[in-house]
C-alpha cells in the first residue's frame, strides 16, 4: 500500500500565488466571507484572524475593505507567510500548523473578534483539530466566517 502524497504548500504558493490572486472564483469567495463577518465602517477596534492565510489574498481584501482592522494570519507554509508579509506589510503573519496542539503565543490567545477560514477546511485531514486549534486565538464571542467549495446540488 502506498503512502498518500501530501500537499506541498510551500511549493504551491511559490508556483501559483499570482494565478490564485487573479482567480475570479477566489475573489467571489473572499467577498462572501467578508460579508458574513457583518462588519461596518472601517473596522476600528476589529481584530481579524485569517485561518490558513495562504499567500495573503484574504488579508489584502480585509485591509482594502476595513483599513482600520488589525489582521493576524495563520499559515502552514513558510512561503505563504513570506508572500503575505509583502502583500499586506502592516498585518501580522505567522507560520503555524493548526493540526498540532501547540500553545498559543502570549498576546494572541483570545485575540480575534472576527475570524475567516475560507477555502481551507477541505484541504486538511482533521478539520475538527484545525478549528479547535484556531479557536484558541478567538475571543469568546468571535464571529467566524467559514467557506468551502461546493459543486452542483441536486434536489
Amino acid at each position: 500500500m502506498s503512502t498518500p502524497i501530501r500537499d506541498d504548500w510551500n511549493s504551491h504558493w511559490e508556483d501559483y500565488s499570482d494565478a490564485a490572486e487573479q482567480n475570479p472564483a477566489q475573489d467571489y469567495c473572499r467577498k462572501v466571507a467578508l460579508s458574513l463577518l457583518g462588519l461596518k465602517g472601517a473596522g476600528a477596534g476589529v481584530r481579524v484572524l485569517d485561518i490558513g492565510s495562504g499567500q495573503g489574498d484574504m488579508a489584502a481584501a480585509i485591509r482594502a475593505k476595513f483599513p482600520s482592522a488589525e489582521i493576524l494570519g495563520l499559515e502552514l507554509s513558510k512561503s505563504g507567510v513570506e508572500i503575505s508579509k509583502k502583500k499586506v506589510p502592516d498585518a501580522q503573519f505567522v507560520q503555524r500548523n493548526l493540526l498540532e496542539e501547540v500553545p498559543v503565543p502570549p498576546g494572541q490567545q483570545n485575540w480575534a473578534t472576527h475570524a475567516v477560514c475560507s477555502e481551507v477546511i477541505e484541504h486538511v485531514d482533521d478539520p475538527v483539530q484545525l478549528l479547535r486549534s484556531a479557536r484558541e486565538y478567538m475571543c469568546l464571542d468571535c464571529v467566524l466566517a467559514l467557506t468551502a467549495p461546493v459543486g452542483p446540488i441536486g434536489v
